[in-house]
């Protein structure tokens, strides 16, 4: 999110970088055309006297200018509106991408989830082994265990009988 605020900054910024250059160059080019307006009136001045095709020159001179300023007016929007253009643009790729981890951090939960919940059902299914084991173990014991007492009771018997008969 921080990237994201952050590139918008950076995207602003440039923006605002790009229309500040934009509108000095505007300023440099109007100061350049008013020393150049200047200069023409002093010469219209001096040749109000000389010929009138001096004065076309100057009136030719003049539409030049105020083109020039009209194209350097127009490039400046143009410029302007492809800034914004490109912030616009880096602000969808980065909410694009802010959705993206957001989306890939939510799998990462749900699998960490599933794999916690496996985990607990394969520890409750060995509990459970181990508890049936330990039953069937002793159940093993105490069959032995009645095995081995009724063998000893047989052998008390057949060895009483023995002695009995001798």
């Amino acid at each position: 999110m921080e990237a994201k605020i952050r590139a918008e900054e950076d995207a602003k910024a440039k923006a605002v970088e790009a229309a500040k250059l934009k509108s000095e160059e505007i300023a440099r080019m109007k100061g350049e055309m008013e020393v150049r307006a200047r200069a023409e009136a002093e010469a219209k001045a001096k040749a109000e006297g000389e010929s009138k095709a001096k004065a076309a020159e100057i009136s030719r001179l003049q539409a030049q200018m105020m083109e020039a300023e009209e194209e350097a007016k127009a490039r400046a929007e143009e410029e302007a509106k492809h800034n914004a253009e490109e912030v616009a643009k880096i602000k969808a790729e980065m909410e694009a991408k802010v959705k993206a981890e957001e989306e890939a951090k939510a799998k990462v939960e749900e699998a960490k989830a599933e794999a916690e919940a496996e985990i607990q059902a394969k520890i409750e299914e060995a509990a459970t082994m181990k508890y049936e084991m330990e039953a069937r173990i002793r159940a093993e014991e105490e069959a032995k265990a009645k095995v081995e007492e009724a063998r000893a009771e047989a052998e008390a018997r057949t060895k009483a009988k023995i002695e009995e008969a001798a």
